[in-house]
């Protein structure tokens, strides 16, 4: 794709940026104020959204004893808020009047983006959230009741008639009892306008020099808890490239409290990655590239979550996802060690790549001071038997270790949202 389609004009940027700010909450404020700014305080932002607990650094097969000598406590995090998601939900469900229903899809569009309805979706199956919310007022958007917590709809139903909603095989009229003046700050809205402000700062030159040293980043989760943060540990692989051999690891284990909404992966997962990569550098084992399990600028938005890591650590980043989040692609009949060009707006933005005669491809974008060329044939060099290069494999398999998963395999490590929106 031509330079001036993936990156924003910067002079339009800016006259975007000093636009008015209307009714945005305070925190969006703060983040909107001056083009050279933004994608700096978009990085402050992102790291308030987790709370640290502890770094162990190891290299191969690290005793116990070692693991509680090498822990450290990572740096403060920075005081910019960022939106509660989970409070924001709430005060949405609480607007729903007796006698009213609402739809996943409208709460997610309130929230400032339809594909937020499969979290909220989720959210609302925990046990606890009808307890305090009145769930039972969310239905499809055909107005089908959908599932309820208590594992079918017939208590969901009979809620909504004692409210006087007419419930006729199993559905709701919605042009007779749709509640659809709510109100809110769109908080999604305003981390769109982040990762869009992010591309200006994106960087798709291929590097001078062949790296020696790759890494690779990827987090695993603990436990699934619909109703608020999740245990989560990240990890980062240092591998030589010619031998594709683990060199030394980082680990991080801590809890998670922004939910997964596919397009939002970043403001998840990207603290995690920026205190690995500060205490990879400090010391001295930071990479030449670092392989993000996730998409680069293959992203709606052209700012996946291994374009805001390479950006925010300054370093050359490459994405890899296992599901194509957008654009076209020809997989038909693929040979191993295959790639072919995905097209996204009129411009090759990612590569899928086969990794095996029997693997299903992968998606390797660029994320930040790499071209897509670069890209893929450093992806294709680090396939050792795997389905993902050598650096996300044995970041993978750390990850899932130190929350007590099984060391072996790639899959299950998040949610995939294939066909619906961006699953990395």
């Amino acid at each position: 794709m031509p330079r001036n389609k993936i990156l924003t004009d910067r002079k339009t940027k800016e006259k975007a940026v000093t636009s008015p700010v209307g009714s945005r909450p305070r925190w969006a404020f703060s983040l909107l104020v001056g083009a050279e700014r933004r994608a700096f305080l978009a990085v402050c932002l992102i790291t308030t959204v987790c709370g640290a607990q502890e770094f162990c650094d190891h290299g191969l097969g690290p005793s116990p004893r070692d693991r509680r000598m090498n822990a450290v406590r990572p740096p403060p995090n920075h005081p910019l808020p960022v939106p509660d998601l989970y409070a924001e939900l709430e005060r949405l469900l609480e607007q729903i009047p007796r006698g009213r229903v609402t739809t996943y899809g409208a709460l997610g569009q309130a929230l400032g983006e339809v594909r937020a309805a499969r979290w909220i979706a989720t959210f609302l199956l925990d046990p606890d959230a009808p307890v305090r919310l009145p769930a039972h007022r969310v239905v499809l958007r055909d107005g089908a009741l959908g599932e309820y917590f208590t594992g079918d709809s017939s208590e969901k139903a009979r809620r909504l008639r004692s409210e006087g909603v007419a419930v006729k095989q199993g559905r709701v009229d919605l042009a007779r009892f749709e509640f659809r003046d709510l109100v809110s700050s769109r908080p999604l809205t305003q981390l769109a306008e982040l990762q869009r402000a992010l591309v200006s700062r994106i960087s798709l030159e291929r590097p001078d020099r062949d790296p020696q040293l790759v890494a690779g980043v990827d987090t695993s989760y603990a436990s699934i808890n619909p109703g608020g943060p999740v245990e989560a540990a990240a990890a980062y692989a240092l591998v030589d490239v010619d031998s594709g051999r683990l060199q030394w690891s980082l680990t991080v284990r801590r809890p998670v409290r922004f939910p997964y909404i596919p397009g939002f992966l970043t403001f998840r997962e990207l603290p995690l990655y920026l205190e690995l990569l500060a205490e990879a550098r400090r010391r001295g084992k930071l990479a030449d590239v670092v392989f993000v399990d996730g998409n680069g600028i293959l992203h709606h938005r052209q700012a996946g979550i291994a374009s805001h890591t390479g950006v925010a650590a300054g370093v050359p980043t490459i994405g890899v996802g296992k599901s194509l989040l957008c654009g076209q692609v020809d997989l038909k009949d693929m040979r191993g060690g295959e790639a072919r060009p995905v097209t996204f707006e009129g411009g090759t933005l990612a590569m899928a790549l086969r990794p095996g005669a029997n693997g299903r491809p992968i998606f390797v974008s660029p994320g930040h001071r790499v071209d897509v060329n670069f890209a893929v044939d450093l992806a294709r060099r680090l396939l050792r038997g795997h389905r993902v290069p050598e650096p996300i494999y044995h970041a993978h398999t750390l990850s899932r270790q130190a929350v007590g998963g099984a060391p072996a395999g790639v899959e299950g490590a998040k949610p995939q949202a294939c066909g619906e929106g961006e699953a990395m």
